[in-house]
């Protein structure tokens, strides 16, 4: 993970749950990540923003958003959800 494309802002939306990114998450690799994993279901990895790794089985099923809000402007409230809020099943960690 790199900061070439980050923002300390940048969330990722995965079906109908969202988790805030790292600061330091390279959203171009994680994008990479997910686009291969359209073609083969696999576990696509990141950090949320309290540090906490993330594995997430992706597939071509999986709607995901990664969206990175201009600068200086704050993450929505409802990017912020603890990880222990998540549905189970929905990630694995």
């Amino acid at each position: 993970m790199g900061a070439t494309d980050s923002d300390s802002n940048a969330f990722i939306h995965i079906d109908d749950e969202s988790v805030l990114l790292s600061p330091d998450e390279d959203i171009g690799e994680l994008k990479r990540r997910i686009e291969a994993a359209a073609d083969r279901p696999q576990f696509v990895d990141f950090r949320a923003a309290d540090g906490t790794k993330m594995n997430v089985l992706m597939s071509a099923e999986r709607r995901v958003t990664i969206a990175v809000p201009a600068a200086g402007t704050p993450a929505r409230a409802y990017a912020a959800l603890e990880v222990q809020e998540l549905p189970l099943g929905l990630m694995d960690i």
